[in-house]
């Protein structure tokens, strides 16, 4: 439970600054934090080559930590410095100097830098809660959090730039390093790398780099495709509203955070289904409770807060929002999958949903505009889940998926506006209660 605090707090300031930037910045810089962001978090899925989950599985068993974290940290630093390297020369010879609406320099040089620093950090944090330090992975966790919202917001105040949330982010990052020196720094007298650890490890984690990549472009790559199609003033609405309608996911943390080992833990079978739908049923309670709050947000406190262009678009948050009910479904079935070990299934399920995501953005955002990188969310996380649904339980027949199309036909519904919230929110309701009585009857109990 306390890691789901923690968790949430840190989230949860996380996403207080992106509310937060509209007031202080153009519509225009706003996209451009949001293309930067969008990089910021599909860059380390591929840079840190999976070693950050890798950490968590094989920390503890490792006879010789030093050289465990020695090759950690020089492979990490090695592939930056690498891509920094490449930057240069497409830099130097490019007849461009830009990228997605990014410039080579300095926006992608201070980019990879940033997720450099947040590399070594995240892995020292892993290594923390690995070795049963939760108090140093609280603090730490929650100084950062701090450090970059205060940063970022008072040098944006004062210069009125995007940069300054680079430079913020950096100048947070470099703190939070200096408290994890003993970590990052002081693993031997003589700095190691070991091959045959390298290669263990990637044996483990390659597959982890296709699911984070293409989870993070279905979540991202809209924005990119609306500034290719479009402009900076369509990105900065879209990141508007995508910052508001994802925080749908704080209605999870907390019961994934809790139930999530419990679930790896159980080896008798019922009990861990039982965990399971549980699970699901929570996080759809939850979850619908969070999607009401955000469409009386949406209704009667935004216009009093932000700019005519922003809230122009607020009408599609509740839309987006309702997206996000399906990620009970997609997080119970990849609990499900991780404990089979079942990562290549989970990597090639990722990978078909985010190549669908990228197409059907690029087919309809020109003639739909940001409605349509709404639609498509939506659609992708829905496809998403019903493979993951599917391949959990080996079946379409099972009651499980038919609880999946009941949800997935109403949140189209919506999302199409061709019915309303209240409507949408009693079919939710509908849905909950069905599956408590099959929980009470003990049909769901044997579904996996």
């Amino acid at each position: 439970m306390s890691y789901g605090v923690v968790e949430g707090v840190s989230k949860g300031l996380n996403k207080l600054t992106f509310l937060l930037l509209p007031l202080l910045l153009l519509v225009d810089e706003v996209g451009k934090i949001g293309l930067i962001v969008a990089m910021e978090l599909i860059l380390p899925l591929i840079l840190f080559l999976g070693l950050e989950r890798a950490v968590l599985r094989f920390y503890s068993d490792t006879k010789d930590k030093n050289i465990f974290r020695s090759t950690i940290f020089i492979v990490n630093t090695c592939v930056h410095v690498l891509l920094l390297f490449v930057i240069m020369i497409v830099y130097l010879i490019s007849p461009s100097n830009s990228f997605f609406g990014l410039e080579y320099f300095p926006d992608l040089f201070l980019i990879v830098i940033l997720v450099y620093l947040q590399g070594n950090n995240l892995i020292a944090l892993n290594m923390y809660r690995v070795d049963s330090m939760h108090k140093q992975y609280f603090k730490f966790r929650l100084i950062f959090q701090i450090l970059k919202i205060l940063l970022v917001i008072v040098g944006i105040y004062f210069t009125g730039s995007f940069y300054a949330y680079l430079f913020g982010a950096i100048l947070s990052n470099l703190i939070l390093i200096w408290f994890n020196r003993k970590m990052i720094y002081s693993t031997s007298a003589r700095k190691e790398f070991n091959k045959s650890t390298l290669l263990s490890l990637l044996a483990f984690s390659w597959p982890f780099i296709f699911h984070g990549v293409a989870g993070n472009l279905l979540g991202n790559a809209d924005k990119f495709i609306l500034e290719q199609y479009l402009s900076l003033t369509e990105v900065g609405q879209y990141t508007f509203i995508y910052a508001i309608a994802s925080s749908m996911s704080f209605a999870y943390i907390g019961i994934s955070v809790y139930i999530e080992p419990l679930i790896y833990k159980q080896e008798n079978e019922l009990k861990r289904n039982l965990l399971l739908n549980k699970f699901l049923m929570y996080s759809l309670s939850t979850g619908l409770l969070a999607l009401i709050i955000l469409s009386l947000i949406g209704e009667f406190l935004l216009a009093y807060i932000y700019e005519d262009q922003y809230i122009e678009v607020s009408y599609l948050i509740p839309l987006l929002a309702s997206g996000f009910l399906a990620l009970p479904f997609y997080l119970k079935s990849n609990y499900t999958l991780i404990y089979r070990k079942h990562s290549l299934s989970i990597a090639t399920i990722s990978i078909i949903t985010s190549v669908l995501n990228i197409v059907l953005n690029i087919v309809l955002i020109p003639y739909y505009g940001i409605l349509a990188a709404v639609w498509v969310t939506i659609f992708s996380y829905l496809i998403q889940a019903c493979i993951f649904t599917i391949v959990s339980l080996r079946s379409v027949i099972k009651i499980d998926f038919f609880y999946f199309v009941f949800l997935s036909v109403f949140i189209l519904l919506y999302a199409f506006q061709l019915i309303n919230l209240h409507l949408f929110g009693l079919a939710v309701l509908v849905l909950i209660f069905m599956i408590h009585i099959s929980l009470k009857k003990g049909k769901l109990i044997n579904e996996i």
